[in-house]
């Protein structure tokens, strides 16, 4: 992999270095002309076979993102002061992308929790875990008590679930993160549970 992106955009940069020099003959209008040209493109493929693949599947991983989005804004910030992209940030997909970190990692957690609950809910079990000794998790506990109703060993994993992705939300989206984020976060436990229902 390229790590921080660094090696990659250094490579873009000395493409399109050449291209400035050889084929817009230094002409600033002929370069800004070609920027336009390919400069949609050329972020769209850095979204999808790098950003993309950069984005933390685990909350602890989402410091070290940093790198990512200091390499990433030191590369728009060349582009810009070559003049191939605007200097008001509005061609900068690059940054944007980064800068919504937590809201990729939210959508890739809540796809993932998703599909693990569909696949729980298709293999239904009507076992009663809580009726052994070994009650598992506290915090279920305190839910369901096996003298007070009976919970499915379907029902208990989804629960679990829903407790990893309340647990999850807590980890990334801090006070001051974007709202996008907790509110995807927060909607992972209401999605297992509208599951439970379509299969109940």
């Amino acid at each position: 992999g390229y790590k921080d992106g660094s090696v990659l955009y250094s490579r873009i940069i000395d493409v399109i270095k050449f291209a400035r020099k050889f084929i817009c003959v230094e002409n600033i209008t002929w370069t800004q002309s070609f920027a336009k040209l390919t400069w949609s493109r050329i972020s769209d493929l850095v979204i999808t076979h790098f950003l993309s693949e950069a984005v933390p599947d685990e909350a602890s991983k989402l410091i070290g993102f940093q790198d990512v989005i200091r390499s990433t804004t030191e590369f728009e910030n060349t582009l810009r002061g070559m003049m191939f992209i605007s200097p008001d940030r509005k061609d900068g997909k690059l940054t944007q992308f980064v800068d919504d970190v937590e809201v990729h990692f939210a959508v890739r957690k809540r796809n993932e929790i998703l599909v693990k609950a569909r696949y729980i809910l298709v293999q239904y079990d009507y076992k009663n875990p809580l009726a052994s000794d070994d009650h598992g998790d506290s915090v279920v506990d305190l839910l369901f008590q096996p003298e007070k109703c009976f919970i499915s060993k379907s029902a208990l994993q989804l629960m679990k679930l829903v407790h990893g992705a309340l647990k999850c939300r807590m980890l990334v989206c801090r006070p001051q993160e974007s709202q996008r984020s907790f509110a995807m976060l927060l909607g992972m436990p209401c999605s297992c549970i509208r599951l439970l229902c379509q299969f109940s």
